[in-house]
């Protein structure tokens, strides 16, 4: 017994070809998504494309951070002052910087 191919798999298979392999996995409950905060179809095409291009900003992410071999876990509270004394922690504090 065969399966009969319906428009979401065929949806599937166009997705793939194009590349966008996230949006094709979870398309259905992208579409659910979509349906609860009754979304246009503009909208639902550039929630789309937001959700398959935050993914791969995700992924090459993780990727850089994987390939620099930077240490997992380190923090600026972390670091040792008391051993480079000729870093102030006052001149890189995100305070100081105006960040938070």
């Amino acid at each position: 017994m065969t399966r009969k191919t319906t428009g979401l798999d065929r949806s599937r298979a166009l997705l793939e070809r194009l590349g966008w392999g996230f949006t094709s996995d979870r398309i259905t409950e992208l579409i659910e998504q979509g349906v609860r905060e009754e979304l246009t179809l503009g909208a639902f095409l550039e929630f789309l494309a937001e959700s398959e291009t935050a993914f791969r900003e995700e992924k090459r992410v993780k990727s850089w951070l994987k390939q620099s071999r930077l240490p997992v876990g380190r923090t600026l509270e972390s670091f040792d002052f008391l051993f480079n004394r000729s870093i102030d922690r006052e001149k890189i504090s995100c305070k100081s910087l105006n960040l938070i």
